[in-house]
């Protein structure tokens, strides 16, 4: 049996900060084809550095998450390859990964490409922040809805004291608040009941979590950090969803923040899910958030569809890119 041959180089989405490094991966098997992918770490998230990351794609260390997600995903670059062009199944927001950021560009990118939603991640000043994106958000149509995320930096009295302020008009443009507060998700139900407002949930807490907790709450996948128990887990929302008619499961698939190659094999990976569950929303449109590269440039964006024009462009590139050995495995 022919042994695969990983290959890597890095890549810096931006250059003028400390967030974007990562790497493009290359999986040949034998002589007869080649998989790409890419990884990168956030260490604050996965308490894995770039160097450590590093030192695993040389050892082949496929038990790092990161990396045995990164060699999963990898297989889907032969669907992406094989067309000349891609569009995504699903519907994605605008991501706005600092709500302090938002400007006159954001709202151009939502009209230019046809969003219905934007997330916008908040960790200080919630109140104020609150106004300043209604602010931003007013002269668009109402129904291009909010999603928030709070990766639990405020109290639940922050949160349901901010929210009690809104106003009607503005609470129904909230779609949800990830992660809105520390605390069990029968808490987080406070926001539905209180309030009519949404929550999803970015972790993994599988003994907590179940159908009963469908109506208010949508869980988060990352196809670009599947462990086997979220894998697991998603699995069992399929077949949750499958048994009831009226209480119906709601997903996110989101790409990882981090390079185009990323964000194109984690919307086809959750392609494949969009016959098995019933509701299911995109997050794959992070590239607004770095600066413009070789790689960013050839994507598209349509109705808040993530796409690829020219997929043997992409392909030209990345056969470019200038390779390392690793070392081999299988």
């Amino acid at each position: 049996m022919a042994a695969f041959k990983l290959y890597y180089t890095t890549y810096d989405l931006n250059p003028e900060s400390k967030t974007g490094k990562g790497f493009l991966l290359r999986f040949d098997y034998g002589d007869k084809e080649s998989f790409f992918s890419s990884v990168q770490s956030w260490e604050n998230l996965d308490n894995i550095s770039s160097q450590q990351l590093e030192n695993d794609i040389l050892d082949c260390r496929l038990e790092n998450v990161l990396l045995d997600s990164s060699f999963q995903l990898a297989r889907h670059s032969k669907t992406l390859f094989s067309e000349s062009k891609y569009q995504n199944k699903i519907k994605s927001h605008l991501l706005v990964a600092d709500a302090k950021k938002l400007s006159d560009e954001t709202i151009a990118l939502i009209i230019d490409g046809g969003f219905d939603s934007i997330k916008l991640k908040v960790h200080e000043d919630l109140g104020l922040s609150l106004l300043d994106i209604f602010y931003w958000l007013g002269p668009l149509d109402p129904k291009i809805k909010l999603r928030l995320d709070f990766n639990l930096y405020f109290s639940k009295n922050d949160v349901l004291s901010a929210f009690a302020k809104l106003t009607p008009e503005e609470l129904a443009r909230v779609d949800w608040v990830e992660d809105p507060f520390s605390g069990t998700m029968d808490e987080w139900s406070a926001l539905y009941q209180n309030l009519d407002v949404k929550a999803a949930l970015d972790w993994l807490r599988p003994l907590e979590f179940s159908n009963r907790h469908f109506p208010f709450i949508t869980k988060v996948f990352k196809p670009s950090l599947m462990t086997s128990d979220e894998k697991k887990h998603l699995e069992a929302l399929k077949f949750w969803d499958s048994q009831s008619e009226d209480n119906k499961a709601s997903c996110l698939f989101t790409s990882y923040f981090a390079h185009p190659m990323e964000q194109l094999l984690a919307s086809v990976e959750a392609d494949q899910h969009t016959e098995s569950l019933s509701e299911v929303h995109g997050g794959f449109c992070s590239h607004n958030a770095y600066p413009k590269n070789k790689y960013s440039e050839l994507l598209n964006v349509n109705s808040g569809y993530l796409g690829l024009e020219n997929t043997s462009e992409m392909l030209r590139l990345l056969e470019k890119e200038d390779w390392v050995y690793a070392d081999s495995f299988g």
